[in-house]
């Protein structure tokens, strides 16, 4: 057998080879990539008394399959419905909080190990809209319509994240997070605990920039450089809440500013 055809012969079995592999996996994720997973809470027994949190938590962690052939932007909207994302109010901060749902959720580790996470993320943050909380009369519904912006902000607001950000994305993210606060600012409903967590991805975005102006805030400011670590308010009076909130608004105008100039 000539070189040549030894090479064609070649080409042919791996060809032949990628078709087969790439059929079965179409195959095995069919159904899966545009699916946002329904979850399935394990109901504890009496039998169940000592390891009943373990079977639970258990019962939410998402199948191999689902992790492997989901897209992004599924996958991104199952890890926002993942029912105990409201743990994060259950911890000294709503960082520590969101740590601990991390640790105890298989999704978000590989939300975070997707390339286009932000791009998911930030395409979800910009079609919620805050005002709409005043046409939902049940309190309960209230309440959960509006975690639901801490949950994608506080996700949004991990180092992971926001260290991926290219500079067209950090205009508009920053952007969204302004017209969200500004939203917000306007509706009595979500007081300084819904904002809290907007400003934080502002206010991580500058630091991860090392934007001096803001830095060099940071670092003679303790409670400012608390916010900034933990995402969250924690027995702050008035008066050093809306000290925060200006410096971030005011130095992330200028940050803003100057990318746009620079572009």
């Amino acid at each position: 057998m000539t070189t040549v055809k030894k090479a064609i012969c070649i080409l042919l079995i791996i060809f032949v080879f990628h078709s087969c592999v790439k059929k079965k996996i179409v195959e095995v994720c069919s159904g899966f990539q545009d699916k946002i997973y329904e979850y399935s809470i394990y109901h504890c027994t009496e039998a169940d008394s000592l390891d009943c949190s373990q079977k639970v938590e258990k019962s939410l962690q998402l199948p191999d399959q689902y992790l492997r052939c989901s897209s992004t932007d599924s996958l991104s909207q199952t890890c926002l419905n993942y029912p105990f994302f409201g743990y994060i109010w259950a911890y000294s901060s709503i960082q520590e909080g969101f740590e601990r749902v991390k640790d105890m959720f298989n999704g978000i580790d590989e939300l975070f190990s997707r390339e286009g996470a932000n791009s998911s993320l930030i395409r979800i943050y910009q079609r919620m809209h805050p005002e709409d909380v005043n046409d939902i009369p049940d309190p309960v519904d209230r309440g959960a319509f509006m975690a639901r912006f801490t949950f994608i902000e506080i996700t949004l607001a991990q180092y992971q994240l926001i260290q991926k950000l290219n500079n067209d994305q950090r205009i508009t993210l920053i952007s969204i997070c302004f017209d969200k606060y500004n939203s917000k600012t306007s509706i009595p409903s979500y007081s300084w605990i819904g904002s809290m967590s907007t400003l934080a991805i502002i206010a991580r975005i500058l630091y991860t920039e090392d934007y001096k102006p803001f830095v060099n805030l940071m670092s003679a400011n303790q409670d400012l450089e608390y916010f900034v670590q933990n995402a969250d308010f924690d027995n702050m009076s008035p008066d050093i809440i809306n000290d925060i909130t200006q410096i971030v608004l005011s130095t992330a105008n200028n940050y803003i500013s100057g990318l746009k100039q620079s572009a």
